[in-house]
């Protein structure tokens, strides 16, 4: 007896050896099953559904939604199919046809969580935030559900809305309190918020779960650079060296280490590292800019700096650094003059002096000061600039602006600034240095 008379029968009597098959993730012979009921011309709904989950594995997407719907059209009363069908519309990107399938899905079964949260999910897609954040939380109602509650925090982090998406994170973790990821995530916004106590705590309670976890390593070395502790955050991010060697903003954030300690050829070398993985990300060029301008190599800083500018031309941060660049000069001996304090998202310093090229220096923070009027450190910068050129009314005027926008954000913490601003305002009121 051959092994085709051996399995002989309906269709549907095969259905828990092939059940069986897929479970092991022997494929192969769930086609080899399957081929025989379609040479017999039986009409197998498991089969199709089989073959289709079998297809999407293989990523054959297309080939997946036409065995779902030949499963559906045998049993047009099943759910599965439905839901399946939309599911591979959706990774098909065709999002607004997988709606229309779970809305109709929907006709068949009410109050599915399922259902309502994957036609959020395609709300989400089709940048539709305020319908997702509807069904999100009728969702929500059926099934407290992490999942649930974590798409509601990255809609909420999408329209930069933080408080509510740590809300919603929140709630998330306390359904799934293992999850590194929420952890991770929460902890990152945390950290975006200032509350360094909070974005510990998660991050900790991340590599806990999982001490590898390449995000929460970064996320931690990240807080001890912008802490001061250098040394630590270096060791943090050797870990992740391991796990993702190509990685640009890994690259930059050591390199920008090894700036603070003082050590430029391996900061630089590092950043141009940086620059090859990620040659499109602005503040990598930023950071190169500024070791170039500590270590006096004016001609790469103004390569990098153009370069930036080409690829986010109204940003104040590089007005401000070429005009810099374009007042720089190698005497570097007169006392008289104050020092530049230029401050990036990662609170690097940098101190810079004498000048020339004066006019386009001048036009280039009027530019600055256009794209971003509320940026105190500017205003400072261009005081500091007016008054070195002997402009003392005008610096006085620039230096009242900055004032009055610390209420925006409060630079003088940080004690270079404080330093910087208290030496200014005491010359400017001496109307001499």
């Amino acid at each position: 007896m051959s092994k085709r008379d051996l399995f002989a029968g309906s269709g549907d009597q095969l259905n828990w050896l092939l059940h069986l098959n897929f479970v092991r993730k022997d494929y192969d012979k769930c086609r080899n099953l399957l081929r025989v009921d379609h040479e017999r011309q039986c009409q197998n709904e498991y089969g199709s559904y089989v073959l289709g989950l079998v297809a999407r594995i293989d990523g054959d997407i297309n080939e997946s939604l036409k065995h779902f719907q030949t499963a559906s059209a045998i049993n047009c009363k099943n759910v599965a199919n439905f839901k399946q069908i939309a599911k591979s519309l959706f990774l098909l990107a065709r999002h607004k046809a997988a709606l229309d399938v779970y809305s109709e899905a929907e006709k068949l079964c009410h109050n599915d969580w399922e259902l309502t949260h994957n036609k959020a999910l395609c709300y989400m897609y089709l940048k539709d935030l305020n319908k997702a954040k509807e069904v999100l939380n009728e969702a929500i109602q059926y099934k407290d559900s992490h999942l649930s509650h974590s798409l509601l925090g990255e809609i909420y982090q999408s329209e930069m809305n933080i408080n509510k998406s740590i809300a919603a994170y929140t709630k998330a973790l306390a359904v799934f309190p293992e999850n590194v990821d929420i952890s991770c995530t929460l902890g990152l916004l945390y950290l975006q918020m200032g509350d360094y106590k909070n974005a510990f705590s998660h991050l900790g309670n991340a590599m806990t779960y999982d001490p590898d976890n390449v995000k929460a390593i970064m996320g931690a070395g990240s807080m001890l650079q912008m802490h001061g502790d250098h040394d630590v955050a270096l060791a943090k991010y050797k870990l992740a060296v391991r796990y993702i060697p190509n990685s640009g903003p890994l690259w930059n954030n050591i390199g920008m280490c090894y700036f603070n300690k003082k050590k430029l050829v391996a900061a630089v070398s590092c950043l141009k590292r940086a620059h090859y993985f990620c040659p499109l990300e602005r503040t990598i060029s930023q950071n190169l800019v500024l070791i170039y301008l500590y270590s006096q190599q004016y001609a790469s800083a103004f390569n990098f700096i153009t370069s930036a500018m080409f690829l986010r031309f109204k940003s104040a941060l590089h007005y401000f650094l070429l005009a810099v660049l374009y007042e720089l000069i190698k005497m570097a001996d007169k006392l008289h003059h104050y020092r530049y304090i230029v401050l990036t998202k990662q609170i690097r310093t940098v101190t810079l002096s004498h000048l020339k090229d004066r006019e386009n220096s001048k036009q280039a923070f009027k530019q600055a000061l256009q794209l971003d009027d509320k940026d105190a450190l500017i205003s400072l910068n261009f005081s500091i600039f007016l008054f070195n050129n002997g402009d003392h009314k005008s610096a006085s005027e620039q230096y009242n602006s900055y004032k009055s926008k610390l209420q925006h954000k409060n630079y003088e913490n940080d004690s270079e600034v404080r330093e910087a601003s208290e030496k200014l305002c005491s010359a400017l009121h001496l109307g001499s240095v």
